[in-house]
């Protein structure tokens, strides 16, 4: 999945300038190329497991919070798709007073904060 990529490449963005580091200090590190951090860090290719491992030991965190957004993504993902095959097979046998309900209902729920949640800081 494209999100994928972009997530994990924005995450292990923000795990790098929270440290102060270059492109190129994160590589040396890790021993790849600026150029390849670069192409992880924009969502264009995946970092391989090997990769991952030695990101996860130079900014001591966890896989799953390296991960969490993109398993957090593909959760909403999911029951969003649950929800709105429910709500299509729904719609056709409701009332006009069901459906202006219905309406604010999702109005509410897409205005509030868990879907304006801002990213956690990373770790100092």
């Amino acid at each position: 999945m494209e999100i994928d990529k972009k997530l994990i490449g924005n995450k292990i963005r923000l795990l790098r300038e929270s440290k102060g580091w270059t492109q190129e200090d994160l590589g040396l590190k890790i021993g790849m190329k600026q150029s390849n951090v670069a192409t992880i860090e924009k969502g264009r290719k995946f970092i391989s497991m090997d990769k991952v491992y030695k990101i996860l030991e130079v900014f001591n965190i966890s896989f799953d919070y390296l991960f969490k957004d993109v398993l957090i993504a593909l959760q909403n993902s999911e029951a969003d798709d649950l929800f709105h095959t429910t709500l299509k097979s729904n719609l056709s046998v409701m009332k006009f007073e069901d459906l202006k309900m219905t309406r604010k209902l999702i109005q509410k729920i897409y205005d509030s904060p868990q879907f304006n949640s801002q990213e956690q800081e990373p770790p100092q």
